[in-house]
């Protein structure tokens, strides 16, 4: 979850495969070697081009669906700027969202995210 200084969140428009036509969170799988807030900093430039400061570690989110398994691991990162469509075949746009009005097809993993980080949820520094 990137976080700018007016409280908004960056959203990405999914265009295929799993959460297709959901708006998530920049991500990805970790590469060999890699920490968790490599990770996060890494496919947030790939995805965005857009540099973050990752704080810490919201909340892992598994989800299941008759044929696929997922883990989120969410960060809370701070970040600024336009974000660029770097991936125009996965992401049909990139926008800053304010937190309180989520579009309706927000992923659920994003909305559960979101709703502890606003009840206080503890961020653990990475």
């Amino acid at each position: 979850m990137i976080e700018n200084k007016l409280g908004q969140v960056l959203l990405g428009l999914k265009r295929k495969g799993y959460h297709a036509n959901h708006w998530i969170f920049p991500g990805g799988q970790l590469d060999y070697g890699e920490t968790v807030a490599q990770c996060g900093t890494r496919e947030v430039w790939e995805e965005t081009n857009l540099r973050v400061k990752v704080e810490g570690l919201i909340d892992i989110v598994s989800e299941t669906t008759a044929n696929k398994h997922v883990v989120f691991i969410n960060l809370l990162a701070k970040g600024e700027g336009q974000p660029v469509i770097t991936e125009p075949h996965e992401i049909v746009e990139w926008r800053w969202i304010d937190i309180n009005q989520l579009p309706d097809n927000t992923s659920l993993s994003v909305r559960s995210v979101i709703h502890k980080y606003q009840r206080g949820q503890l961020v653990i520094p990475l």
